[in-house]
């Protein structure tokens, strides 16, 4: 069997972090992906919520430098109302929920009288951005 170009930058990064792989017929299976001193993160999309709590549009990149720097960071939602948008901040403590592969859910600032709310999960691959490394990030 070949196997692609990617495929093998792939495996070759995810072996370069620790992470063991089983690369074979066009999958790869993750091994040891924690231990107790630390824990594999990938840059994540957060997704929004509608009203109804139906899944909504994704609504920005949380980016593992970001957890990593672990400052308080504001970012823009996907919408806002006559001219100003809504937005969410993720604190020092929303990164040590992350750092614990905690799904945590955010309510948005108010604008025209009202919120949002979005979520952001670190252990689901479906949320993951496309291409994303795997980096090891201590546990505190």
């Amino acid at each position: 069997m070949l196997i692609t170009r990617r495929d093998l930058m792939k495996n070759l990064a995810l072996a370069a972090f620790g992470v063991g792989t089983i690369a074979r017929f066009g999958w790869a299976l993750e091994l040891d992906s924690q231990d107790d001193d630390y824990v594999i993160l990938y840059d994540t999309y957060a997704i929004a919520l509608y009203m109804d709590g139906t899944l909504g549009p994704k609504t920005g990149i949380i980016r593992v430098d970001d957890i990593l720097e672990n400052q308080p960071l504001i970012y823009p939602f996907w919408h806002g109302h006559s001219g100003k948008t809504h937005e969410f901040q993720l604190t020092p403590d929303h990164y040590s929920q992350l750092k614990g592969l905690q799904k945590i859910h955010i309510e948005t600032t108010s604008v025209d009288g009202h919120t949002h709310w979005l979520f952001i999960d670190p252990k689901d691959p479906k949320w993951r951005v496309p291409g994303a490394l795997p980096v090891k990030v201590p546990i505190p």
